[in-house]
């Protein structure tokens, strides 16, 4: 299949774009016989379903496996196991699908998959900074680019666009406001290409925002998340001259809505794509960035993998969210960032752990020498988490557990890709019970001793007891129903 990009020099709308020969034209070829790049998307609907895919990256080209059941499940067991790690994992001897072109099959010579060369544990985190942390540190380029395909565009135009991810015309609340304000400065999104690969002012519809044309539907059945990818990615190359992945860390694609679908990001790459106003929701903006980065989703107590809305990982807004977004991040993922100040319990040198915490939005850099979280270590990979959920200031519209100790579960030491699960919210008095922990024979108990929202910053007192480590505590945690939420 060949993509012709050169726009009609006619048409009003078409992006002003460098002169391409015909003879450079991107033509995909007809077999592949290689290894690819495995990749995972994570998609994101209007009523809080998760689905993953999986998508073979060859030669900058991405395309869909298709996987039959069997196959399927294989991947996210070894998705889940840390097997396959996204972006790094190789997969061997795929081919194009010959009743399909924009995807690829297991080649029948493979009798199990295997992948190479998966990336290597980190190490457990003593200082921030560490490896494992480094992509949250420091400063991001963003490219957004609006999508003009044969059966629409979005509604909104390129300097709307702009204002809505990233504040150019007064938007308040944005990619780049919020993230700022979560990591205090730490991470710096900027709009634009990288100035070490350029991309001409001429070219920009927008600050932040360029625009190309396709020739093929986007809400048709039979052009996939990967075609539509690699039409966007070729034309956007050959209207600005410059290879997407180094001219930016992040490359976020408008697209008019599709039913159902809100945005997906790909984890540990550098592409997100998104249908119809969910782009401008400051929360899914950063939610899906955050999959480039390597986060996983924060489920709730229900089982359900969005359902967390103490953090921007667990999916809180959905629907007409445009100027709301103060929120940041549950305690597995900050422990993941780094970020904070943080403190660790290791019940195998000590019985009980006492101490105060503050919410993340009171950290105000470190002035007050006290941790955002804790971490309770295991002995394993599922390891457990708490913060103190302060509702003010950057973290004011989060929607659970307002002012309250939040403690989840996540696998992986906290570090990598994986979903972290709510396991408790706590109000002063309230306490959560781990039994048999670290097979002991002994409960570990995690109560809120005392929360004070009168002072600055807000306080809460925890006490961590293995068996009579601590005075005794009970588990008096209940799920308390709509008093969950505002």
């Amino acid at each position: 299949m060949s993509y012709d990009y050169r726009l009609n020099k006619d048409s009003d709308h078409s992006p002003k774009q460098n002169v391409v020969d015909p003879m450079d034209v991107v033509t995909k070829p007809s077999r592949i016989e290689n290894d690819c790049i495995v990749y995972i998307t994570s998609s994101m609907d209007a009523n809080e379903g998760v689905e993953y895919n999986f998508i073979c990256e060859i030669d900058g080209l991405s395309y869909s496996l298709n996987l039959d059941e069997s196959q399927n499940a294989s991947f996210k067991e070894k998705m889940s196991s840390g097997e396959l790690v996204s972006g790094s994992s190789i997969l061997k001897n795929v081919i194009i699908d010959s009743s399909d072109s924009d995807s690829v099959i297991l080649s029948p010579e493979v009798s199990s998959i295997e992948f190479e060369n998966p990336e290597a544990a980190g190490e457990p985190m003593v200082e921030k900074g560490e490896k494992w942390t480094k992509n949250f540190y420091g400063t991001h380029y963003v490219l957004a680019i609006r999508v003009i395909a044969a059966d629409n565009a979005n509604t909104d135009n390129a300097e709307q666009i702009s204002d809505n991810i990233f504040g150019t015309d007064g938007d308040q609340i944005n990619l780049i406001s919020q993230t700022t304000a979560c990591s205090y400065g730490q991470l710096n999104l900027v709009a634009g290409a990288n100035p070490n690969n350029p991309i001409s002012e001429e070219h920009y519809a927008a600050p932040g925002v360029i625009e190309v044309v396709i020739d093929i539907e986007v809400t048709g059945k039979r052009n996939d998340q990967s075609a539509v990818q690699n039409a966007v990615i070729e034309a956007a190359e050959t209207l600005t001259g410059q290879n997407m992945k180094r001219a930016c860390d992040h490359l976020m694609i408008i697209l008019e809505g599709k039913r159902g679908k809100l945005a997906y990001g790909i984890v540990n790459g550098y592409l997100s794509v998104y249908y119809g106003d969910a782009y401008s929701f400051a929360a899914v903006q950063i939610h899906e960035v955050f999959h480039n980065l390597g986060f996983g989703h924060s489920g709730g107590m229900n089982g359900k993998e969005y359902s967390d809305h103490t953090g921007l990982m667990g999916n809180p807004f959905t629907k007409n969210a445009d100027e709301m977004g103060k929120i940041c991040f549950n305690a597995a993922k900050n422990w993941q960032l780094g970020w904070y100040d943080y403190d660790y319990v290791d019940s195998s040198t000590s019985s009980c752990w006492s101490g105060n915490i503050i919410g993340l939005s009171e950290w105000d850099n470190g002035i007050h020498n006290l941790p955002v979280v804790v971490k309770i270590e295991t002995g394993g990979k599922n390891d457990y988490f708490f913060q103190f959920n302060r509702d003010t200031g950057i973290n004011s519209e989060n929607k659970l557990a307002d002012n309250e100790v939040v403690i989840v579960e996540a696998d992986k030491d906290g570090k990598k890709f994986a979903p972290s699960w709510l396991k408790a919210h706590l109000i002063e008095g309230e306490s959560y019970t781990i039994p048999d922990f670290r097979a002991t024979g002994n409960d570990l108990v995690v109560t809120a001793e005392r929360i004070d929202t009168s002072v600055q910053p807000g306080i809460a007192s925890i006490s961590i007891s293995l068996g009579d480590g601590c005075a005794a505590a009970q588990d008096s945690f209940l799920l308390r129903g709509s008093n969950e939420y505002h």
